[in-house]
Order: structure tokens, then C-alpha cells, then sequence
């Protein structure tokens, strides 16, 4: 009976230890349910979820005030650029429109200059002009001053002589 006998003993032994194993899970298990309701266990839990929540929203209004900065930094940096593009472009602007001046006013000195030029060129020929009708106005006095010596209907060019029986003259 030895053998029977040590192995019935383990199996009672065996049979206490979870027995008592069980009976000290549930004693374990009542005692943290009584610990978990009780009222310092509850304000410990409170205080920590408190803390955690607290935590959250420090943590949260942090990224949200680096949002906010990063935000706030775009928009100058977008401020910055278009201003900086209004300045070149009205820039430009200027310089296009002194270009445009100059560019007017040189036209204009070319225009008035090929005016000048038009207008001496205009006087030249009308001085030409009346040179030639001077020239050939006294050409033409010359000439009929030779034919009135030679058709001889000068005043001045001969006495006239009469052959008449009267009186001289």
C-alpha cells in the first residue's frame, strides 16, 4: 500500500494546494473588490485619470499653440513675399514707365529734328525757287531790253529824226 498510499497523499495534497489556491484567489479578489470600491482608492483613481486628463489637455494646447505659431509664421512669411512681389512689380512699373518716357521723348526729338530737317529742306527749294524766277525774270528783262536795242523801241537809245519841212526841233 505504499505506493497507493503516496500517491493518494499527493493527490491530497495536490487537492489541498489548489483548494487553497482558489480559496486565496477569491480572498485576493474580495479584498482588491473591497480595495477598488473604497473611497481612498477611488479619489487615487480619480486623481491619476485628473492627472492624465490635465496632461492631455496641456499637451494638447501646446500642439495647438504651435500650430497656431507655424500658422501666424506662414502667413508673414506670406505677407512678406507678396509685399515683396507688389515692391518689384510697382518697381518694374516705374521703370517701364520712365522707359516709355524717355522712349516718347526721344521719338518726339527724332519727330521735331526730321521736322526741322522738312521745313530747311522746304525753305531751301522755295529759296531756290524765287532765285530761279528772280534769274529768269531778269533774264527776261535783259532780253527784252536787247530786243527793244535792237527793234529799237529804246526812249533813250536814238533821238528820233524827223524829215519833215518844218522846223527843227
Amino acid at each position: 500500500m505504499g505506493a497507493l498510499g503516496c500517491g493518494r497523499e499527493q493527490l491530497e495534497k495536490r487537492l489541498v494546494e489548489e483548494e487553497t489556491a482558489k480559496r486565496v484567489d477569491a480572498a485576493v479578489a474580495a479584498r482588491v473588490e473591497e480595495e477598488l470600491k473604497s473611497e481612498r482608492v477611488q479619489k487615487l483613481i480619480q486623481d491619476k485619470v485628473d492627472a492624465a486628463r490635465k496632461q492631455m489637455e496641456s499637451d494638447m494646447m501646446e500642439e495647438l499653440e504651435r500650430e497656431k505659431r507655424r500658422m501666424i509664421d506662414d502667413m508673414r512669411t506670406k505677407e512678406l513675399a507678396a509685399k515683396e512681389e507688389k515692391d518689384r512689380l510697382e518697381k518694374q512699373l516705374e521703370e517701364n514707365k520712365v522707359r516709355a518716357e524717355l522712349e516718347q521723348q526721344r521719338v518726339a526729338a527724332e519727330l521735331e529734328r526730321q521736322q526741322a530737317e522738312r521745313l530747311a529742306e522746304l525753305q531751301q527749294q522755295q529759296r531756290q525757287k524765287q532765285e530761279e524766277a528772280n534769274k529768269r525774270q531778269q533774264e527776261q528783262k535783259t532780253t527784252m531790253g536787247a530786243q527793244e536795242i535792237i527793234l529799237n523801241k529804246s526812249k533813250n537809245a536814238r533821238p528820233k529824226l524827223s524829215f519833215s519841212m518844218g522846223k527843227a526841233r
